[in-house]
């Protein structure tokens, strides 16, 4: 429950980019369609625009936690 309670926050970033970048794999064209971004039009775009900017926040959290 201590981990949960320290690192409560990371979680849920972690946790929102890992959906988002598993949605972009599993989203249908349609719903793309739907966004009207210049920059993502097709699935695989989406995840790695998540893990592009949710990677190195996390790995960033990780390591300073690594050095505690």
């Amino acid at each position: 429950m201590r981990f949960i309670q320290t690192h409560f926050h990371v979680l849920l970033f972690a946790g929102f980019w890992t959906s988002l970048a598993i949605y972009g794999l599993l989203a249908p064209p349609e719903r793309l369609v739907l966004l009207e971004s210049a920059v993502v039009t097709e699935g695989w775009h989406l995840t790695a625009l998540a893990g592009l900017l949710g990677a190195p926040v996390i790995a960033l959290y990780a390591w300073r936690m690594r050095e505690r």
